[in-house]
């Protein structure tokens, strides 16, 4: 380990997006003293790191390095993993769901556009028919305080 090394900041944080090729998204927590209430406050940040294998998954623990800027947010790099995570069948299907979710960008325009259409039809229809109801509940009400 080189002086240069010694003097860089270390964090150690958990892993809570790796959608992005070669970059993690970390969340680093600490506990400090709140300045005027003097009563301890966790802070927690997102910080963006490099990661060049890919090697990371979702609630691994790791270890991050300052280093370089490899992009406008990305400050930090990937040193090693320190504890795995153990996800569950469902966590681990939710996380993969979320994650096709954001790729997904194959949307057909023309079927979208009738399924669009179809939809305001409806949205227009049901208006009307809650409008007549309303009028309806609204004479019923003016002509039974007139009776009164």
């Amino acid at each position: 380990m080189t002086a240069d090394d010694q003097r860089r900041q270390r964090r150690v944080g958990t892993v809570v997006s790796n959608r992005t090729d070669k970059t993690i998204s970390v969340q680093v927590e600490a506990v400090r003293r709140h300045p005027l209430y003097r009563k301890p406050v966790r802070v927690r940040r997102k910080l963006l790191a490099h990661d060049a294998e890919n090697a990371c998954d979702v609630g691994d623990v790791v270890e991050i390095v300052s280093s370089r800027p490899y992009s406008r947010r990305k400050r930090w790099r990937l040193t090693r993993i320190v504890n795995r995570a153990t996800l569950t069948e469902e966590e681990q299907a939710a996380v993969e769901a979320a994650s096709e979710a954001a790729q997904v960008v194959d949307v057909e325009p023309e079927a979208d556009a009738e399924g669009a259409a179809d939809a305001e039809a409806d949205v227009v229809e049901a208006t009307t028919d809650a409008s007549a109801e309303l009028e309806a509940d609204a004479d019923a009400d003016a002509s039974e305080s007139e009776s009164r």
